[in-house]
């Protein structure tokens, strides 16, 4: 979506489509009874790359090559899921839909298109749901391989009381450091969301938040196998992106999140850049004066 970032005001009094200032001393000094006034200003959304205290940064995450395939708008090339191709053969596609209608008004969700792309996400990875399909009589065949999400540990273990708290109202001073939250950083997580934790999503559903993208995983036989069995592992978040939650989704063998890029302003987020490689979309500081 294209979002423009300044806005110019010029404000004047010129006669051209208002008055000349009318001056009262200057005919005294055989100046001349009028005069043009113009002045012009200049304010910018800046992108932001550090936050401080109560950010509504959420303790999720999702690999940043998927972001990046749904912020392209389109879910397959040539036939074949767009991002199987970006993250290799083993990858997990992204599954993209245009199901959900957002109003930024009101923030509301309603069914219908709206051009914007929806990514679907996984809450347990698909290979450790095949227990449960097995006793429904089917094989982990039935279900492909979809992203899953990443829920993070932010100022501790990532509990569910910690991540509903946070996903509610945002990341508090007791979460983050002093200085705050910079890009880029390490957060221990594990692809695996609870229930707890999926109706305080369903609670902010069409309420702007800001997601986590972490670097993707390479596909070795031990992150493929720490995902798997749900193990907790290091994460390296090098960027964020600005989003809503579209819908909640609870199915038969396994739970998904759905959310479509939407931009987020917030005083509580800066411009102030470590230097490193980071990755910042739809997340924008407060307007600042820059003209």
């Amino acid at each position: 979506m294209a979002l423009s970032n300044v806005v110019t005001v010029t404000m004047r009094c010129d006669g051209t489509v208002n008055r000349r200032v009318p001056l009262f001393w200057a005919p005294a000094f055989s100046q001349s009874s009028t005069a043009m006034l113009k002045v012009q200003s200049s304010a910018a959304l800046l992108k932001g790359y550090s936050a401080l205290p109560d950010p509504r940064i959420l303790p999720l995450a999702m690999d940043i090559s998927l972001w990046r395939a749904l912020r392209l708008g389109n879910g397959t090339v040539n036939g074949m899921p767009l991002v199987q191709q970006v993250l290799a053969p083993g990858g997990a596609p992204l599954v993209l839909l245009d199901q959900a209608q957002w109003d930024p008004q009101s923030r509301g969700i309603s069914t219908g298109s709206d051009g914007v792309w929806e990514a679907m996400l996984l809450t347990s990875p698909t290979e450790s749901l095949g227990s449960r399909l097995s006793s429904l009589g089917a094989t982990s065949a039935s279900l492909p391989n979809v992203a899953t999400i990443v829920r993070l540990g932010i100022g501790g273990a990532p509990d569910d009381s910690r991540l509903c708290r946070q996903i509610r109202s945002g990341l508090s001073a007791d979460d983050l450091a002093a200085e705050g939250f910079a890009l880029p950083t390490s957060l221990r997580g594990q692809p695996s969301v609870n229930n707890a934790v999926l109706d305080a999503l369903a609670e902010i559903k069409g309420q702007p938040r800001v997601i986590l993208l972490f670097d993707t995983l390479s596909g070795t036989s031990g992150n493929t196998a720490k995902q798997v069995t749900r193990q907790t592992t290091r994460y390296s978040i090098v960027g964020w992106g600005g989003c809503v939650v579209t819908d909640v989704k609870r199915l038969l063998v396994a739970n998904a999140i759905s959310l479509q890029p939407a931009p987020y302003c917030s005083s509580r987020f800066h411009s102030r850049h470590t230097g490193k490689l980071v990755y910042s979309d739809l997340v924008y500081r407060s307007p600042v004066l820059v003209e």
